[in-house]
């Protein structure tokens, strides 16, 4: 049931109860005659329908309290995570700039920066959920040509994880009108906004896109959120895949408040990574052209 349906349902039940309440005592009030019973079993039916009526108002708000508070939770949830990579990273960015002053050598790639990202991302995400094997993972897109090259500039894994390379940790992969994986078919469709694939199910169904290709049996399940430049074109991807327990243990894996959480906080990192590439990009225009002004049209 919905919000809107809740709030409707609400609304007319505190108009009824009022209109039982005066209508039971009506009834109640008038004096029975001839021993007759059939008033008694009104009376007994409205004070029933009073009770269940007022029961499932009740309870109606208390899912909406519970509601309201689990959205607070995340809430809250949500900004701790953030806060916690935000610390990290400020101090990344404060090591980064003393080695940059007065240096005309680049003591930075994009590769650390991503990587520790990828680290900072993994840290958080094993405090949240204990005992979760997983992946973070951002892929960068590079145009040489009229091709777009995927390659993977961050990788880092949880703390109980086997430290099995991922089959998304690949050599560069170009984007084809052919996808061969999610990621892939998400550049070439220009995909904006975030996805979530929740269950194995959806993993298995979607993860690999040829026909010739088995059903991915190794993820439990899957976060894409892209990073967009200022032009609107997408410029990376950060993913986080969730992995399946060893044998015998119990599956772990991400409840729905989770995801959304999880969602949201990569969301909000996106533009740390964002900002890599423009770092990347500057020092290399420095490092090429140290007399020439940045090119302001470059999508990084």
């Amino acid at each position: 049931m919905s919000k809107e349906t809740n709030n409707s349902f609400l609304k007319k039940a505190n108009i009824f109860q009022p209109i039982l309440v005066i209508f039971i005592s009506i009834v109640g009030g008038t004096p029975i005659e001839n021993g007759h019973t059939g008033k008694i079993i009104i009376l007994i039916i409205l004070g029933l329908a009073f009770i269940v009526w007022h029961v499932e108002c009740q309870l109606m708000l208390n899912k909406k309290g519970d509601e309201e508070e689990q959205s607070c939770i995340r809430k809250r949830q949500t900004a701790a995570l953030y806060e916690k990579a935000c610390t990290a990273l400020s101090k990344e960015y404060e090591n980064f700039a003393n080695k940059l002053d007065g240096s005309r050598e680049m003591p930075w790639d994009f590769g650390q920066g991503s990587g520790f990202l990828c680290s900072t991302i993994a840290a958080a995400l094993a405090e949240y959920k204990k005992s979760l094997i997983f992946e973070v993972l951002y892929i960068k897109a590079e145009k040489t040509g009229d091709q777009t090259l995927l390659s993977v500039a961050g990788y880092a894994q949880g703390d109980h994880n086997d430290g099995t390379p991922s089959i998304l940790a690949q050599l560069p992969r170009p984007v084809t009108n052919t996808p061969s994986m999610l990621d892939e078919q998400l550049f070439l469709e220009h995909r904006l906004n975030p996805l979530v694939l929740s269950t194995p199910r959806q993993v298995a169904r979607f993860f690999f896109r040829k026909r010739n290709q088995p059903p991915e049996k190794k993820y439990l399940q899957y976060i894409a959120v892209p990073v967009v430049c200022h032009r609107n074109e997408i410029v990376g991807l950060i993913e986080v895949a969730v992995k399946k327990t060893p044998l015998l243990s119990p599956p772990v894996v991400l409840e729905d408040h989770e995801l959304a959480v999880v969602k949201s906080w990569l969301y909000h990192l996106k533009n740390h990574f964002l900002l890599f590439h423009k770092i990347e990009k500057s020092l290399a225009g420095k490092a090429s052209r140290p007399d020439f002004p940045e090119d302001r049209d470059s999508c990084a």
